[in-house]
């Protein structure tokens, strides 16, 4: 009755509606957690609290659906392009100060790792996770950096500060 044909549509790595509705989802939570972002750049307020917990939901929405697609995807191009959407998820991550996109590319980054350098995966897991502490570590002066590189848009100055005050 309830054989792979009535349940993989509930298959996220799938292309059936959960995966775009889960996409979806996660875009509605991450505007929605921008929104109160932006209301409250200094992050004193109990909006960043909630904003804080509804990026929480939005990262592994809208992080693992795309990964696992082009995890799924197979190939050159489906790793390219992995890489690529992870790149743009983490420059998200340090401009909106919220880490927790990082961490769900994070183990996305680990699969691709071993996926790619199948001999020297150990390896590259120990790079990937020796830049992870190393963006933790730098993460203030990079975003200092991206920030003041990024031409004005709407909302830039509603995020956080990134200036050191003189």
């Amino acid at each position: 009755v309830f054989g792979p044909e009535a349940t993989g549509f509930l298959v996220i790595s799938e292309n059936g509606p959960l995966s775009l509705m889960t996409v979806l989802f996660g875009l509605a939570v991450f505007a929605l957690a921008m929104r109160l972002d932006l209301s409250d750049p200094m992050r004193v307020s109990t909006r960043s609290g909630t904003a804080f917990w509804l990026h929480i939901v939005a990262a592994p929405a809208i992080v693992n659906t795309v990964a696992l697609n082009l995890l799924r995807s197979g190939g050159i191009a489906g790793q390219s392009t992995l890489v690529a959407f992870l790149l743009v998820i983490a420059v998200v991550a340090i401009v909106i100060d919220r880490r927790s996109f990082l961490v769900s590319g994070a183990g996305y980054s680990v699969i691709l790792a071993s996926t790619v350098f199948s001999g020297g995966a150990a390896h590259a897991i120990l790079v990937l996770g020796l830049i992870l502490v190393l963006l933790g570590a730098q993460w203030d002066g990079l975003r200092r950096h991206i920030m003041a590189t990024l031409p004005d848009f709407p909302g830039k100055s509603n995020l956080p500060p990134y200036r050191i005050a003189a």
